[in-house]
């Protein structure tokens, strides 16, 4: 029988869905991607995984890149056959006509037709100005539709705790490349939760019971304001009563609290995510307490580990493989991520 699902727990598929309809029309299409912002990068990615199909080539009027073939405005001139089409991914005032034009060239001397141009981003974001810096990646698009606050970054001079690092969203194709290792029917909790992307992602990802701590009031705030405009029915506690047993699967958790005195509530989670939230000393007290955790109720524990900076603290335990590392294949706005798993259930 399916399952239920949330308004917020469908978003990744109708954000897939919208951008598969205009896409899936140039399959038989050499594919230029114009843009190598953020969302030419999921673009690319997009085409990889979802049609495993290899683009010709990104075009940049600025960001040039050998190793993703971004190669300069000016190409577009020789890059041209009746096969191809670009992507637009950035507003048609912003396409390659504007940005010709831009640089004191002349779009008509190009041969390509306007019906070889696929304006993706008018598509994708028909009513949005782009001076309010929307880009075709799941963050933007949930923030556009559903008047979210994911993708604003904030600095740790402005949390709470010496110790907290600064929040960053985190990216759902980050946790799609580890799919294979976690186990969704297991719970899962994001120690350092920000503003709740994380967890999203999770629920999009297929995992029902979904948790998360943060210690700064306003970013907690933010974060169960996301999850109530998305329909979530939200479990809002403080440290002092994390659920210590009797998870449910139809609410989604959200602690306000440090993560340090987390101890007997970690043997609730099989899965473990943090992005990079604390200072090596705090990493250190947390680590500390899943290995407690996992003396007092041995098994499989999957760690996702983002911008792993403590990559050390773990491997040096004795206690965990480091099984995967994702993120390479992603472009460079978005960070790499390591996943660890515990060495008795990699030698089974």
């Amino acid at each position: 029988m399916e399952k239920n699902l949330l308004k917020g727990d469908r978003c990744w598929e109708i954000f897939c869905n919208k951008i598969d309809a205009v896409l899936k029309k140039t399959l038989d299409k050499d594919i230029i991607i114009f843009g190598s912002n953020p969302g030419g990068e999921f673009i690319r990615w997009f085409y990889e995984n979802f049609y495993h199909k290899q683009i010709t080539a990104v075009i940049d009027r600025w960001k040039l890149d050998n190793h993703y073939q971004v190669l300069h405005l000016m190409s577009l001139y020789y890059m041209w056959s009746d096969k191809a089409v670009i992507i637009n991914t950035l507003p048609n005032n912003l396409g390659p006509e504007n940005e010709f034009g831009n640089i004191g060239e002349v779009w008509e001397r190009t041969a390509w037709k306007d019906e070889q141009i696929i304006s993706l981003y008018e598509e994708i974001f028909p009513n949005s100005r782009f001076d309010e810096g929307r880009y075709i990646t799941f963050n933007d698009w949930m923030e556009e539709e559903y008047s979210l606050d994911i993708l604003k970054l904030v600095h740790r001079a402005k949390l709470k705790g010496e110790g907290s690092f600064g929040y960053t969203p985190a990216d759902i194709r980050m946790i799609l490349e580890a799919e294979d290792i976690f186990d969704k029917n297991e719970a899962v909790i994001d120690l350092g939760s920000g503003k709740g992307g994380g967890m999203l992602a999770f629920r999009n990802c297929g995992f029902e019971t979904v948790a998360g701590i943060e210690y700064t009031d306003d970013i907690y705030n933010i974060k169960c304001d996301n999850l109530e405009k998305l329909g979530y029915c939200i479990e809002a506690c403080t440290d002092r009563t994390i659920h210590k047993e009797g998870l449910s699967k139809d609410k989604v958790y959200c602690y306000l609290g440090d993560a340090t005195v987390l101890k007997e509530e970690l043997d609730n989670y099989n899965n473990i995510c943090l992005f990079n939230p604390f200072s090596y000393e705090l990493t250190q007290k947390v680590f500390g307490n899943i290995l407690d955790s996992l003396k007092r109720k041995p098994r499989k524990l999957i760690i996702f580990y983002a911008e792993p900076m403590c990559h050390d603290v773990i491997m040096k335990s004795g206690k965990f493989a480091l099984v995967k590392k994702v993120g390479k294949s992603l472009g460079g706005s978005t960070h790499g991520a390591y996943v660890y798993e515990t060495l008795s259930s990699v030698r089974s």
